[in-house]
Formats: structure tokens, sequence, C-alpha cells
């Protein structure tokens, strides 16, 4: 399964069902780190409120993660499903699983 637009890239796999969150291509806030303190939240509150809304330039806390899913298919039978992000030195693959062929 592969979707988009929920503006949040996501990649789960278990057993037979692999689902991959593309995301959506937007301006993203990047929320402190698990475990900071009020402080650094409230500062980074702060810094969301002043940041640059839709429909204005892009600004500090904003960045754009371009994120796709890729699927390729195998000689040997199935394909390798892949999430991954453009940089400007190229493709990283953030997850990646190989899909067996299915019996029909």
């Amino acid at each position: 399964m592969i979707v988009g637009h929920s503006r949040a890239v996501g990649w789960r796999s278990e057993a037979a069902l692999t689902a991959v969150d593309i995301g959506t291509w937007t301006w993203l806030v990047d929320p402190p780190a698990r475990g900071s303190g009020d402080a650094v939240w409230r500062a980074t509150l702060a810094t969301w409120q002043r940041a640059v809304r839709i429909g204005g330039a892009p600004g500090e806390p904003l960045h754009r993660r371009w994120t796709a899913a890729l699927l390729e298919p195998r000689r040997s039978g199935g394909a390798r499903l892949a999430l991954v992000e453009w940089h400007a030195d190229g493709l990283a693959c953030l997850r990646e699983c190989w899909l067996p062929v299915s019996a029909t």
C-alpha cells in the first residue's frame, strides 16, 4: 500500500503487508526532541508562531522534504519497495523491503 498527503512520512512493514506514506511536499516544522523540557517547548512554540504561513515565503524553522516511494521489479521475481528522500547529492533510502512474488 502506498499513500500520501498525510503530511507525515511513514513506514510500517509486517508479515505480508507493507504500508508506505510518502507524506506531502509541503513546508514542515520539526518538533523538539522527545524529553525536551518546558523551556525548549516554549521557545519552539514562540518560533512557530512567528513562522511564515501558507502563501508566504518559507522561513525558519520550516523545511521541505522531498520524499517518494520507489518500486523496482527484480528479474528473479518480486520487487524492492523503498521510501526515499531526495537530496542535492542524490537519493537517500530511508526504509526498504523486498516484496515476494505473490501466488495467484
